[in-house]
């Protein structure tokens, strides 16, 4: 298949699931959403957990590719930190909160294959974001890097599955990922660091 059409599935798929979860999607609709016939769709997909595990592999790629630029701008660590999370903050608001869920529950060897990826690269990336911080003084020397790289990777997938304890409060995924990004930072940052994050704040408020 080319890659134009093949893309085109899996943005469609990605779209579709992010949207309304995995459950209730079906194969008819992303072929219908993606313009396919159902036969193009199932030359390339005999299932649909195939098409699932494709396509949040392809929505991963997308969304790690665009954190990865946005480290490369980035003039410190702290800088990278800030734009990485206003990066996650704009994916959470196109993902509604029971596709993982779901994906968990149903589809786990796809969320499976999705957490050993996370802890591939994304926890990888995390902590040498944490080394440089550390290396350009603006972070703490004696911090626990594995430690804290797991802790940011985790409280970022928590707010991805949030339960009904959080749904009720409104802006809840800006405002609690803002609240809980300050509790890191403040945490691992030395004082030289936190001056520079209190004006990363400054500049996007």
């Amino acid at each position: 298949m080319p890659t134009s059409i093949l893309d085109k599935i899996l943005n469609s798929a990605a779209e579709q699931f992010t949207r309304f979860g995995f459950k209730t999607i079906t194969m008819d609709d992303i072929a219908r959403h993606a313009g396919v016939s159902k036969k193009t769709l199932y030359q390339n997909f005999e299932t649909k957990l195939d098409i699932i595990v494709a396509a949040v592999t392809h929505f991963h790629t997308i969304k790690f590719e665009r954190c990865l630029q946005h480290i490369k701008k980035a003039s410190n660590a702290v800088e990278a930190m800030v734009l990485v999370t206003d990066d996650i903050q704009k994916m959470h608001q196109e993902i509604n909160p029971i596709a993982l869920l779901e994906l968990q529950k149903y589809y786990t060897e796809a969320f499976l294959m999705f957490k050993k990826t996370l802890l591939e690269k994304d926890l990888e990336t995390i902590k040498q974001n944490l080394q440089q911080g550390i290396e350009e003084g603006l972070y703490r020397s004696d911090m626990n890097i594995d430690v804290m790289a797991f802790f940011r990777l985790e409280f970022t997938l928590w707010l991805l599955q949030s339960s009904n304890a959080i749904n009720h409060l409104s802006n809840a995924f800006y405002s609690i990922e803002r609240e809980l990004l300050d509790h890191f930072m403040y945490g691992i940052v030395t004082e030289k660091g936190r001056q520079l994050y209190d004006n990363y704040k400054k500049i996007q408020a």
